[in-house]
């Protein structure tokens, strides 16, 4: 940093962090955040390039990225801090703030024992596991709002049927068919996304050539290739509140179950009102 084209130039690092809510998991969320350059002042200042340079600016980095990432524990505690997690994205329809998830990590280290007996026992009678399904995610929305409602989209139920029943259903097999044969969930996204375009692509061309050949028409079938497109695009909103719905009907049996209780039910608020003091602190 301590060239003098570079400082003439000028350089801004700034952070960029990208997560899901589910890495591999059909019509789950992804986010993206950016936030405000560093201040790097005092790297142009000093004329050392050294070791104790690359050190600091590294630290400033991780903690600007920390700062804006969703960072859980690691080891036997991670299960149930991801499920607190997504609880509180679900309530709250948004990231917690990892000053929230922080506290809460100590909150658990300090009742281990209890907390993974209780949360596996959760498990053991049903209750989706977080790295498998939304479930969390979804009792966090039934205890802040209430089941969505049935009829919310419902006038783009015409277009799912079309979808559902042309390729709404190869996500979903995609996705089981993944999980099966792929243990790493990074690698099941690289192989299962350009099956999925693979397979809507040909069912499409397919669909729209047997309504050529049959109608003696191309532009009926140029047409339905099209009308496949824009019903896919109509169904969307209503294929998520379908999601959502099935989702809250797996996790509504255990929304009073003792783990759910004292550390997502009772907590929430709590963690809600830190949640607001530390944003406010943090200029957010």
């Amino acid at each position: 940093m301590r060239k003098a084209a570079l400082q003439q130039r000028g350089m801004h690092v700034q952070p960029v962090v990208m997560d899901f809510e589910r890495y591999e998991g059909y019509r789950t969320h992804a986010r993206l955040r950016i936030g405000a350059p560093l201040e790097l002042n005092r790297f142009w200042d000093n004329s050392e390039d050294g070791g104790g340079q690359r050190i600091a600016l590294s630290h400033q980095m991780r903690e600007a990225l920390v700062h804006l990432s969703v960072e859980l524990t690691e080891g036997t505690l991670y299960d149930p801090h991801l499920a607190i997690c997504r609880y509180m994205e679900g309530y709250h329809a948004g990231r917690p703030h990892s000053g929230v998830l922080q506290n809460i990590e100590a909150r658990l280290k300090q009742d281990e024992d209890n907390v993974l007996s209780e949360f596996r026992d959760l498990l053991a009678k049903g209750m989706p596991h977080p790295r498998l399904g939304d479930a969390f995610s979804a009792l966090g929305r039934l205890h802040r709002q209430g089941e969505t409602p049935r009829w919310k989209e419902a006038w783009r139920w015409p277009a799912w049927v079309i979808f559902i029943t042309t390729t709404g259903w190869w996500p979903m097999w995609i996705e089981a068919r993944m999980a099966k044969q792929i243990k790493d969930p990074a690698y099941r996204t690289t192989f299962g996304i350009p099956l999925l375009l693979v397979c809507v692509s040909v069912t499409w061309g397919l669909m729209a050539l047997a309504v050529g050949l049959l109608s003696h028409n191309p532009i009926l079938g140029l047409s339905t290739l099209v009308g496949l497109r824009f019903a896919q695009a109509l169904a969307m909103p209503f294929e998520d509140r379908r999601l959502d719905r099935r989702n809250e009907r797996l996790a509504r049996p255990f929304s009073t179950h003792p783990w759910v209780v004292k550390w997502c039910h009772l907590q929430v608020n709590a963690a809600g009102r830190s949640q607001n003091n530390l944003s406010k602190t943090c200029g957010e």
